[in-house]
């Protein structure tokens, strides 16, 4: 076949046209392969989960309405078979006392500010009294500090004291059960409404598992734990006030609070603390012909029953491997490491789980012991949250590492 100048021309032309393509695209290519962004690392964890052997095995009483029992440290591990709300009757103080030591902290030993009692609270102490409800003795312009206040809510269960705190911390005794309420609910205690301060409406009420979590939460405050724990104080005009919870001391007993009513029966909140273990109980409406000491007999039946079933487990220890980092460049897997040692309370039949959550950005390099993740442990009723390091450096990717891609 016969091909003249310009069919040569032609077809020479056109295939430098695909060569130069070709080179562009190649260069293109090569160009993106170097600069483009690597892929996501990835964190593997290699905790299993588990669950203690046997089952957790306890006996209600019949003479209650509802209960739960657990531990300060795991949350709630039983509870009778109905649940509901119920009147808090003086249970109730546990919230104010709370809400006073977030708002105006006391460190032990502390007394805080002043607070002179007014003829509306001496008022206010004759008109409950009259009531039969729970008070200490005030008089006008009769001084008492915050600690003075609180020993004397929490010990002998003054109501008017509880009166004169919310007073004194919100400006009126309605802005502080507003305060009461609205705190509840940012605790997620939603099956919980106050109605006052001091628990004497039948209207304030709560559930024991809601009790319980608002325990918790309270008997992490140094000062709080001190007080319930108190068997008596001393206030100015009152003179000695007794504990009313009669079980202080009583197999290890610290606290917390009993509360009755008729609405109520007897309601009580204890802790006991069996060597670096505390029992949490609640019991709502205890029933009988004296229901306090039904409640305070019950606590120690539960107490009992659970002490022998409980120990205290070390789930991680700190620097323990729980998992490891792959990233592409690099071909061996570099191992996570636990930030602290964590130990907690378990029993039989606990569940335990485990979560891996990587930072947001994972930005290279990154050096030994930098937190690239976090480790989340589920445990009972409850969780906690621990940063994972990295045990050594990872370099960013290099050039070479790169043209390893494209080759």
């Amino acid at each position: 076949m016969y091909y003249n100048e310009e069919d040569r021309y032609a077809k020479h032309k056109n295939l430098k046209r695909v060569l130069v393509l070709l080179v562009l695209g190649f260069i293109f290519y090569v160009g993106f392969q170097l600069f483009k962004g690597w892929p996501k690392p990835k964190l593997e964890l290699s905790l299993k989960d588990q669950q203690i052997p046997g089952s957790f095995n306890i006996s209600w009483p019949t003479d209650i309405r509802y209960g739960v029992i657990g531990t300060l440290q795991s949350g709630i591990i039983s509870k009778t078979p109905n649940q509901g709300q119920w009147p808090l009757a003086s249970v109730a103080k546990i919230m104010t006392a709370y809400i006073i030591l977030k708002d105006h902290p006391l460190s032990i030993g502390q007394d805080g500010p002043t607070v002179t009692v007014t003829q509306k609270e001496v008022n206010e102490y004759e008109a409950f009294k009259k009531d039969g409800q729970s008070v200490v003795k005030v008089t006008l312009g009769e001084k008492l500090t915050e600690r003075q206040l609180l020993e004397g809510l929490m010990i002998p269960s003054a109501n008017n004291f509880a009166y004169i705190l919310a007073r004194w911390d919100a400006g009126s005794v309605k802005a502080f059960v507003d305060k009461m309420n609205k705190t509840a609910q940012s605790l997620g205690l939603k099956d919980t409404r106050y109605e006052d301060p001091s628990g004497a409406s039948a209207g304030t009420v709560s559930t024991p598992t809601d009790q319980f979590k608002l325990t918790q939460l309270a008997m992490q405050i140094p000062t709080f734990r001190h007080i319930v724990a108190m068997p008596q104080v001393v206030l100015p005009v009152a003179g000695i006030q007794y504990n009313v919870n009669y079980d202080l001391g009583k197999d290890n007993i610290v606290g917390v609070k009993t509360g009755s009513s008729l609405p109520a029966g007897a309601n009580f909140v204890f802790d006991s603390k069996q060597g670096n273990i505390d029992i949490l109980g609640v019991i709502f409406g205890a029933s009988g012909r004296s229901p306090l000491i039904t409640a305070l007999k019950d606590a120690i039946t539960l107490i009992d029953m659970t002490k022998t079933q409980l120990s205290t487990e070390k789930l991680i220890s700190k620097n323990q491997q729980i998992g490891f980092i792959k990233v592409p460049w690099i071909k061996k897997e570099i191992p996570m490491l636990a930030s602290d040692d964590f130990s907690t309370v378990v029993y039989p039949g606990m569940k335990i789980t485990y979560s891996l959550y990587p930072v947001k950005d994972i930005k290279f390099p990154i050096k030994p012991n930098e937190v690239i993740g976090t480790l989340i442990i589920n445990y009972g009723d409850s969780s906690y949250s621990m940063p994972v390091i990295i045990s050594q450096e990872i370099k960013a990717p290099s050039f070479l590492d790169r043209l390893r891609r494209v080759l």
